[in-house]
């Protein structure tokens, strides 16, 4: 450490002891280290750098070696690891090393001021961490460093000032320490700024040879401005007394020459700090400043030089020292070049991107500014006039300038006409000095109206025009008078005319330029006469303004008058002459005399010209004057009589914007023009939309027309032509006219309005539909609140009364709602809600006429009164089916009834009933189960009710997807019923009260009363906590009472109510007891009387826990016995026999172990009704009964509990299993399959499953069978047929092997093939189940042609492959097959995980699943038995499906077919014999390799000869290969053939690997037939493996051609071997 740095150490430990014995952790500050504040770290580059070996930490002395590095990169990552290293230090105080504190605080400044803005605000991030963590440590150096940290804080970067305004926060917490900071080191600070200022200069700053000049001089910049932004703010905060101590430094700094020539550097940050900084002297030391010096500086130097970037600084700073000492002008100036030349030299120069201030300071300026200085001695007239030319030319001349701001031009303009007007203060002379204002001020008027190009410098450009022009026509009128004015009026107004005359006629190219122009010279000069004339309305002395206008104004307006007549009103711009003079000066315009006529004579027959609009603008501002009446009516009647075709017409749209209500009230044709515009906008014409939107915008017009013009637009939606354009015209109207469509939406009308629109949005094509919704939402923006809301609710309640056509959907009623309660407050909710839903009148009216319309019999299937609905009255009135078929539907075909159920259950899914005010809340617990059960009925009984088309697609599944929920609705009533009935809170009536009360409305026979006494027993039936014993008695007592034969529904409902308590009480097993000696009473003439308590039997007894069980067998088996002997009597009624068999199921198991006639006669009725039953509605109750207990007497027949009911059953099975068939037959596609008739086709299907089938021997009747629309029938058909195939095919075998006939398919299997099925039937999202079933249909044909195909012979399987490929059945199947197993993803479902050899209808399965699996296992058989048919479907198919059925099918399918055809090989061979043959085939299977490979020996000596059949992954959509093995006994040409000939076997006989080895059989053992041994080698096979092929002509004897060769040529002759004659060798 040198002498000098040991000094500073022993210093700065001297002072951290006075330091940390005052402060305390920065809690203080001492002025100990006034005295040594002059010392601080150099800014210089070539400062001695730190002390490095203080330091233990090697990474950290890396850091700051890097840091005095020259590379910027290189400094900035050592800050960051310096940053690193100082986090993980932690935040104790006193963490950090002595040396490397010393370090950073001597590197520190130069970093602060590095070129780099990321190593500077590094740079302060790091010195607020280290001050921190240092403690009391770091208190020597802070006078050090505090000038360079504080310059920090006016870094230009603001980045940069951040990090140092940051690190100061964190270095010193609170505000009275940072303040403290500049009182305490202000020394300091002064020594830094000093050196910073005075000393320092960039080559000193920077290294020249590794630093390029523009940033040395970058960096001297920032610092000076930066140490200049500093000293201003230390005299800012200081006292006069403060600063005292550093008078010295003061007084050097501000005497300092060199100081102030800052104030005209090239950097602009530099020269904002020096002007702000004589901004604060000026205000607190203005004795410590030099006036010479700054006047050198600022008006010599400064005054010409560039200001951008720091004009308005120079500008607030230049008026302040003209205004505080303008001696700087005159005494204190000492330049070469005048101070007047500097003074234009920067007028000239402009604002240089200053604001409007410069404008406004430089008048300011120039008015402080001693007159000697502006005005050249010695003074006259003329040198004024010429001094005063030469400033307002300047100050012009910077206006033009092309920097100027188009934003400061108002101020520069006013500032030009300002100066002028005080210049001319100067000119004693009137006439000298009139003769300057109208030189400087006369073409700043004339340009504004005349618009000149030529004379564009004159031009006032901008909002500021208008107040610019007035004020000099104000100031032209106080300084000069009326001399001046008049002719420069005269002269303007003769050149407007002027221009008028001449404009371009309407055929030129220039003919909208010219009028255009002439058009806005109106709008000026009579807005100039306008404002001029308010402005010196109350100044008598200028009342002479008005006389010159009048004189000039009238020739203008009779020029233009009659230019408009002698031209057909095509110069418009003479038009707006006189509309703009009437409109702005109308005290004048209407003194013209010839007005009048021209508005009533001349104005209607210009309502076509170019000039309309302009010239009806002016009728209408001449209202109440001469001509105004007649002209509006002469207009009105033009436009009504004239065509106005497809154009726009201006005049037109300018009479709908001006006309007011008394004018329309004068002249009623007014509204039939508005009509035959609105006509003419709804054709199409959409121009003519803007003048109905300007009508309705008229508010003088009031509401009335707009309302009108509105109800016939609404009208016209009614119209399919004009609906697009209609809705178009309502957009437009709600876009441009919000107030009328809310004040009108708000109205009576309003609600058609809406109405229409959301009808239209929800049932129109696309187009149409998107723009009603566009307008819907639109309006529901524009209405809002509770105006809204009340328009929300009377749509719905409309909805709820009126039903038609043009009904709202009930989804988008069910929006509305849900979006007014959405919006609706809670303390709100239960009378909104309320008015949303429908009263109690509402649902009396839709309900009515369908609960008083009768029920079907079939009913009793499935309702909860079972056979009860026999009781009810069957009578349809003429007046209730008039009424039905009266009653209204909208566009979906639902009705009311079904539309209020619908709405009320999916408004109630999302809101609680608790919301419902009571009253409304009775309503809902009574009408809406009523409404359930309706539509319960409707759907379960296809139609039964009618109230919707259950023909609508997907309608079905909805419907039973409401029903479901409006119970869960009606469940949860119930529930909170119970509950509050057990908390015995019944202040509010619950649901069980309320149908306790309507028990007296059960009475009677009537539909309505059934429908009453079903809902009632659902209802009650539903919770099982309110089934006591006392309740169950109390109303089985009185119902008892008034059970009767007008009263059928009263016992059954309340039987069926509490059968769960009653079945355990005295009362309930008495009334077994009685209904059971009732019953067995019942006298067969009065049979009805006997279906009443069989009825109530049945119910009491449909439990599990049966009631009868308590009732002596005797009894019963007398009931049976009188039961059968109805049976057997004729005639009957087929609801009593439904209701006996039912009765039978629940007493036959009671008496299983009687002996007796009894089950004989009641299995030959079932035999009887089955053979002799029609399946129609009335019927289906005996069906679904006979089938109920023929299942009962299986299931007690084979429990063998009693020997004469099982042989009665088993003699039964040979005539009831084909009256079972054939009632399955009946079963078709032409019923309609309801639940009552699938749950009875259930049951059938149950039946027959189990049956014996040995006695069916035709089955053509069931094929149309699996078309039908249930699965449980299809399963019935399918299984028979499944099961019968196989014994009938062996008879088509036989009779095909005897008589060679030709087997063929059922005609009505290959009608079911015809009918396939494309995708389109489930491109819908949701797929009706009558689709799945049908497809079912198809593809279970296709499995029962497999069926056929499996148990066939080879000849007969040909026969049916023919006959499949003759329809051209299989490629249809196929081409769906691929598309649904792609379906909807596009690629191939996955069957690893299924049984593809098999297929099962008995597992339940989804049915687009079932539907998948079958089609797989379908496709596994086309591969299996129609090889060939299906390797030309995939080979002529699209290449995009060919690749992807390819690999699938190798991945799932061909293994499998492999597999069944390698088996099928070895089954084949292993029942042959071929041990007899002489050359016997040999055949070896490889399941690895997938290879047969088949051989035959020859000769012991000799190899077998053997070929191979492989089968390749794809098989067989890729054909079985054939490969020789050993070719043995013939020539390689005939091997070949023999191997092509095998593969065309196999390929044309279906794929059948066996045919193709029999074909190489015959081949070998062809060839080896009469073949003898070699008379040479004597062996049958040669070297070559050929058999003798040349026979000797003499002794016929055969040898191999190669012996032969050998012989020959050992022998050298051609003899035979054998009988020596000459061989003929060839």
């Amino acid at each position: 450490m040198s002498k000098k740095a040991k000094s500073q150490a022993s210093s700065s430990r001297a002072a951290s002891g006075a330091f940390a014995s005052s402060v305390g952790a920065f809690g203080g500050f001492s002025n100990n280290f006034a005295s040594q504040g002059s010392l601080f770290f150099s800014l210089s580059y070539v400062a001695e750098p730190p002390d490095l070996s203080k330091i233990s930490q090697s990474q950290v002395v890396v850091s700051f070696k890097n840091l005095l590095k020259r590379d910027t990169t290189t400094k900035t990552k050592a800050l960051e690891e310096l940053h690193e290293f100082l986090r993980a230090q932690g935040t104790e105080s006193g963490s950090l090393e002595d040396g490397l504190i010393e370090a950073w605080m001597k590197i520190y400044p130069r970093m602060s001021i590095d070129i780099s803005r990321r190593v500077r605000q590094l740079a302060h991030i790091l010195q607020g961490c280290i001050v921190s963590l240092s403690g009391r440590r770091i208190a020597p150096y802070i006078p050090k460093v505090v000038g360079a940290w504080l310059a920090g804080l006016y870094d230009s970067d603001k980045l940069a000032s951040k990090a140092a305004q940051e690190s100061i926060v964190r270095a010193f917490p609170t505000e009275e320490k940072r303040q403290s900071l500049w009182k305490i080191y202000q020394s300091s600070i002064f020594a830094f700024v000093i050196d910073a200022v005075l000393e320092q200069t960039p080559q000193t700053l920077s290294d020249e040879r590794t630093v390029r000049p523009d940033e040395a001089e970058a960096k001297h910049a920032r610092v000076v401005a930066t140490a200049l932004r500093v000293l201003n703010q230390l005299l800012a905060r200081s006292t006069s007394v403060q600063l005292e101590k550093d008078s010295g430094s003061i007084t050097t700094l501000i005497g300092s020459k060199s100081l102030w020539l800052f104030s005209c550097h090239e950097d602009p940050f530099v020269r904002r700090s020096i002007y702000e900084l004589l901004h604060t002297l000026l205000s607190m030391e203005r004795n410590l400043i030099d006036w010479k010096t700054i006047s050198t500086c600022f008006l010599s130097k400064a005054l010409p030089k560039s200001q951008l970037g720091s004009a308005f600084d120079f500008s607030n700073v230049l008026l302040s020292l003209t205004t505080e000492h303008s001696q700087i002008w005159t005494a204190d100036y000492s330049g070469k070049t005048s101070a007047v030349k500097r003074l234009y030299q920067y007028i000239r120069k402009g604002s240089e991107g200053a604001d409007v201030a410069y404008w406004q300071n430089l008048h300011l300026i120039l008015k402080s500014i001693p007159s000697e200085v502006l005005i050249t001695k010695p003074v006259s007239d003329d040198s004024t006039v010429q001094d005063a030319t030469r400033l307002v030319e300047a100050i012009h001349d910077s206006i033009l300038g092309r920097e100027e701001q188009r934003g400061n031009l108002g101020a520069a303009w006013s500032c030009f006409i300002d100066t002028t007007l005080w210049m001319s203060s100067f000119i004693s002379n009137k006439t000298t000095r009139h003769r300057f204002l109208q030189t400087q001020i006369s073409p700043l008027l004339e340009q504004y109206i005349i618009a000149q190009p030529d004379k564009s410098q004159w031009t006032l450009q901008g909002k500021f025009g208008p107040d610019l022009c007035v004020k000099s026509f104000d100031a032209l009128a106080e300084q000069t008078g009326t001399e001046v004015l008049r002719d420069l009026w005269i002269n303007i107004s003769e050149r407007v005319i002027q221009a008028i005359k001449l404009s371009s006629p309407e055929r030129s190219s220039g003919f909208k330029e010219s009028q255009d122009s002439i058009c806005a010279q109106a709008i000026r000069f009579f807005d100039l006469e306008a404002q001029v004339l308010a402005r010196v309305s109350d100044r008598a002395h200028l009342s002479f303004i008005s006389n010159i206008f009048e004189d000039t104004t009238m020739p203008l307006l009779q020029a233009s008058l009659e230019l408009l007549r002698y031209r057909n009103g095509k110069p418009y711009g003479a038009a707006a002459m006189i509309d703009e003079a009437i409109a702005r000066v109308p005290q004048i315009a209407t003194q013209v005399e010839e007005l009048g006529a021209f508005l009533s004579e001349d104005v209607p027959k210009l309502l076509f010209s170019p000039s309309a609009n302009r010239l009806v603008s002016t009728l209408f501002g001449c209202r109440g004057k001469q001509g105004f009446d007649d002209g509006i009516k002469n207009v009105i009647e033009t436009f009504l009589e004239a065509d106005l075709g497809n154009s726009t017409f201006p005049g037109l749209q300018k009479l709908f914007s001006c006309i007011t209500l008394p004018d329309a009230e004068a002249h009623p044709n007014m509204e039939l023009l508005i009509m035959k515009d609105l006509n003419r906008a709804l054709n199409t014409t959409r121009e003519a939309w803007m003048d109905i939107i300007i009508l309705t915008n008229n508010r003088a017009l009031q509401s009335g027309i707009a309302y009108r013009i509105l109800n016939s637009l609404i009208d016209s939606l009614s119209s399919d032509s004009n609906i697009r354009e209609g809705l178009y015209g309502l957009f437009q109207i709600s876009l441009e006219s919000p107030e009328v469509i809310g004040s009108f939406v708000n109205s009576q009308d309003g609600l058609r309005l809406v109405s229409r629109i959301l009808y239209i949005a929800e049932s129109s094509t696309d187009e149409v539909s998107k723009l009603a919704d566009s307008l819907q939402k639109h309006i529901k923006d524009i209405i809002n609140g509770e105006s809204s809301t009340r328009s929300s609710v009377e749509i719905v309640q409309q909805n709820f009364s009126n039903v038609g056509k043009e009904s709202l959907s009930i989804d988008a009623l069910v929006s509305i709602a849900e979006e007014v309660l959405s919006k609706t407050p809670i303390e709100d909710k239960p009378r909104i809600l309320s008015r949303l839903l429908p009263t109690r009148d509402q649902w009396n009216q839709a309900l009515d006429p369908f609960l008083r319309k009768p029920l079907r019999t079939s009913a009793s299937i499935i309702n909860a009164l079972a056979g009860a609905v026999f009781l009810a009255n069957k009578y349809l009135p003429r007046g209730l089916l008039d009424e039905l078929n009266s009653v209204p539907f909208d566009v979906y075909h639902f009705s009311s009834a079904f539309r209020l159920t619908f709405y009320v259950t999916k408004v109630l899914s999302s809101t609680s009933v608790e919301y419902v005010e009571q009253g409304l809340r009775e309503v809902l617990f009574f009408y809406f189960p009523l409404a359930v059960q309706l539509v319960d009925d409707d759907v379960s009984l296809e139609g039964s009710k009618g109230l919707l088309d259950l023909d609508v697609s997907d309608i079905r599944d909805e419907c039973a997807d409401l029903v479901s929920e409006a119970r869960l609705i009606v469940k949860d009533w119930i529930q909170s019923a119970t509950f509050t009935m057990d908390q015995e809170e019944s202040s509010a009536p619950n649901i069980f009260v309320l149908w306790e009360q309507k028990f007296k409305l059960l009475q009677g026979d009537s539909p309505k009363s059934y429908n009453l006494a079903e809902t009632f027993a659902k209802v009650i039936t539903e919770s099982d906590s309110l089934k006591t014993v006392q309740s169950a008695e109390s109303y089985l007592q009185l119902a008892k009472q008034t059970d009767g034969s007008s009263n059928p529904f009263v016992l059954p409902s309340v039987v069926a109510a509490f059968k769960n308590s009653i079945a355990t009480t005295p009362s309930g097993i008495r009334l077994c007891n009685e209904l059971i000696s009732e019953v067995t009473g019942f006298k067969l003439e009065n049979p009805l009387e006997g279906l009443r308590k069989i009825v109530t039997l049945n119910l009491l007894l449909q439990e599990e826990n049966n009631i009868s069980r308590n009732v002596p067998k005797p009894r019963l088996v007398f009931l049976v016995q009188h039961l059968v002997n109805y049976l057997d009597s004729e005639p009957r009624l087929q609801s009593l026999d439904s209701e006996i068999l039912k009765l039978l199921v629940n007493i036959l198991p009671l008496i299983k172990d009687i002996y007796g006639s009894h089950w004989s006669s009641i299995l030959e009725f079932l035999r009887v009704v089955w053979n002799e039953i029609e399946i129609v509605d009335e019927s289906l109750p005996v069906l679904h009964s006979s089938l109920r207990l023929f299942a009962c007497l299986k299931l007690l027949a084979t429990s063998k509990s009693n020997d004469e009911l099982v042989d009665a059953w088993i003699a039964s099975l040979k005539t009831h299993s084909p009256a079972l068939i054939n009632l399955l037959a009946e079963f078709d596609s032409s019923l309609n399959y309801d639940q009552p008739l699938n749950i009875t086709a259930n049951i059938l299907s149950r039946q027959i499953s189990g049956l014996p089938i040995d006695h069916v021997e035709d089955i053509n009747n069931l094929f149309p069978i699996l078309s039908a629309p249930n699965r449980s029938i299809q399963h019935a058909a399918y299984d028979i047929l499944h099961r019968a195939i196989p014994k009938l095919q062996e008879a088509v075998i036989l009779n095909v092997a005897l008589s060679h006939s030709v087997a063929s398919l059922p005609d009505e299997l290959i009608s079911l093939l015809l009918e396939a099925p494309t995708m389109d039937v489930i491109s819908g999202i949701i797929v009706n189940d009558n689709v799945w079933i049908g497809l079912r249909c198809y593809l279970l044909s296709w499995k029962t042609v497999f069926d056929y195909l499996n148990n066939a012979s080879s000849s007969v399987r040909e026969n049916y492959v023919a006959n499949i490929k003759e329809n051209d059945c299989l490629n249809p199947l196929l081409e769906f097959m691929f598309d649904f197993l792609q379906h909807p993803h596009g690629k191939m479902v996955d069957a690893s995980k299924l049984d593809v050899r098999s297929f099962s209808l008995d597992e339940p399965e989804p049915a687009q699943r079932e539907t998948q699996y079958l089609l797989i296992h379908l496709y596994y058989l086309c591969l299996k038995y129609l090889p060939n048919l299906t390797k030309a479907w995939w080979i002529d198919s699209k290449k995009r499906v060919k690749g992807q059925v390819e690999a699938w099918t190798e991945k799932h399918i061909s293994p499998l077919v492999i597999e069944d055809s390698l088996l099928g090989v070895s089954d084949w061979v292993s029942t042959q014999d071929f041990t007899t043959e002489e050359q016997p085939l040999q055949v070896k299977v490889s399941h690895r390799t997938a290879e047969i490979v088949a051989s035959i020996d020859v000769e012991e000596d000799s190899p077998p000869t053997s070929i191979a059949i492989s089968l390749p992954p794809a098989y067989p959509l890729q054909q079985a290969v054939v490969e020789g093995r050993h070719r043995v006994a013939v020539d390689e040409r005939k091997w070949r053939s023999w191997l092509l000939t095998i593969q065309g076997v196999i390929m044309f006989s279906n794929g059948s690997l066996i045919d193709g080895l029999l074909a190489f059989r015959k081949n070998v053992q062809g060839a080896l037939k009469g073949q003898s041994e070699c008379a040479i080698c004597y062996s049958v096979i040669s070297a070559n493996m050929q058999t003798p092929n040349k026979r000797c002509a003499t002794c016929k004897n055969t040898f191999h051609s190669d012996c032969l060769f050998r012989w020959f040529k050992s022998s050298n002759a051609s003899s035979c071997p054998l009988c020596r004659n000459n061989f003929p060798y060839s």
